[in-house]
């Protein structure tokens, strides 16, 4: 049986034997594999052998969001709307500062093309690798996304955020309204590449 058969099992009730799932991190896959995060993440074999050594190294558990091109989960949306990036040698890259500076841009934001802009491409062309490997058909089963409130709080600052939602709230609600819609995009063409 398939882990990913005997998950839904689990999550059904169905199945006696308990299913372990972990959410496979770039600094767990990466430090498993005994490489730094920026190795890892700067180039593609490395993240595919490591991702491969840790379904082996912890073959009982299912990782999710299984197999996928893990940039860290945090760049690579707010990279379509223009987001600086600050790339650490042995962490996670990170987003250094607001997207959007003044709330009243928000009604004016347009929807990025997710398959060309800012990080997208990249991802994309990963995604078609990894759901090529044979190796990994087992755990390719989920696509991901940050939520609409995370991807609202790394283009206007998680304060601005909070503030604004009691003081804004029709500006606010708008962010997140477009947050939702660049991640419909996002995960849309996540599942016409990966959609076994």
């Amino acid at each position: 049986m398939k882990k990913i058969d005997e998950f839904k099992k689990n999550i059904d009730f169905k199945n006696k034997k308990l299913m372990i799932a972990l959410i496979g991190t770039d600094r767990f896959f990466s430090h498993n594999y005994n490489i730094e995060v920026f190795e890892y993440i700067s180039d593609i074999n490395n993240m595919m052998e490591a991702e491969k050594t840790a379904f082996t190294d912890f073959e009982e558990i299912l990782f999710i969001p299984g197999v996928w091109p893990n940039y860290g989960a945090t760049i690579i949306l707010p990279s379509m709307l223009g987001a600086r990036i600050k790339w650490h040698k042995d962490n996670s890259p990170s987003i250094t500062e607001p997207v959007i500076k003044d709330i009243g841009s928000i009604k004016n934001l347009s929807l990025p093309d997710c398959k060309n802009e800012g990080l997208g491409p990249w991802y994309f062309e990963a995604l078609k690798k990894f759901s090529g490997k044979s190796a990994f058909m087992d755990n390719m089963h989920f696509n991901w996304s940050i939520g609409p409130g995370e991807l609202a709080g790394y283009l206007i600052g998680m304060d601005k955020l909070f503030e604004n939602m009691y003081g804004n709230p029709e500006i606010m609600e708008k962010l997140l309204i477009f947050s939702s819609k660049l991640i419909t995009d996002f995960l849309d063409e996540q599942f016409r590449i990966n959609s076994n």
